[in-house]
C-alpha cells in the first residue's frame, strides 16, 4: 500500500507542476494577445475610471473656486435678507 502512494507521489507532483505551468503560460499568452472578455472588461473599466476622474476634477475645481464661493456667500446673504423682510412683514 505504501509503495502505491509513493509511486503516485513521485509521478503525480511533477505532472501537476507541468500542467499548472502550461496553464499559466496559456493564460498569459491569451492576456498578451488581447483576446478574450477580460481585456475588454479591463479596457472599459479603465475608460470609465478616466471619465470619473475627470468629473471629480471638475467638481473639485468648481468647489474650490474662490469666485464661486464668494457668489455662494452673497446668495446666502440675499436669502437671509429676503427671509428677514418676509418675517418683518408678517409680524
Amino acid at each position: 500500500m505504501e509503495s502505491i502512494v509513493a509511486v503516485i507521489m513521485v509521478f503525480g507532483v511533477p505532472l501537476s507542476i507541468i500542467f499548472s505551468i502550461t496553464y499559466l503560460k496559456a493564460k498569459s499568452m491569451k492576456l498578451k494577445a488581447g483576446g478574450g472578455i477580460e481585456s475588454r472588461i479591463v479596457s472599459s473599466l479603465k475608460e470609465e475610471n478616466d471619465n470619473l476622474r475627470s468629473r471629480v476634477e471638475n467638481l473639485e475645481m468648481i468647489m474650490s473656486d474662490s469666485d464661486l464661493l464668494k457668489l455662494k456667500e452673497f446668495m446666502e446673504e440675499e436669502r437671509l435678507k429676503e427671509r428677514a423682510e418676509k418675517f418683518r412683514e408678517n409680524y
